[in-house]
């Protein structure tokens, strides 16, 4: 604590505050810029990855309505939804994790 104490006190004693504060401000808007670039793309991504659910039942049980003959049951759509919504609940999240990740380690450095 009084290492700060004493480092607070040089900038005031060289009249570094200013500088200081400006540095601190420039740091904090390249953080945001690029956090709001992450949030958009992982908005798209999202966004993709849930309605690709509902684009990929339809491509799967399309020909599957078409070329057998064998009714369509309950059981595997359900079964058809949950593999997909899993694969895209996971995808989606370990994406979004990976590159937060690597933003942050961009941010800090």
């Amino acid at each position: 604590m009084n290492e700060i104490i004493e480092g607070y006190e040089l900038v005031k004693m060289y009249s570094w505050e200013l500088e200081f504060y400006r540095l601190i401000l420039q740091r904090r808007k390249q953080e945001v810029k690029s956090l709001q670039k992450i949030y958009n793309f992982l908005t798209i991504v999202r966004g993709f990855f849930e309605g690709n659910i509902f684009i990929s039942i339809i491509a799967i049980l399309t020909p599957y309505l078409m070329f057998t003959d064998n009714p369509i049951e309950a059981e595997k759509v359900f079964s058809a939804i949950m593999i997909l919504y899993s694969y895209s609940l996971y995808g989606n999240i370990l994406f979004s994790h990976g590159l937060r990740g690597l933003t942050s380690g961009k941010v800090v450095m």
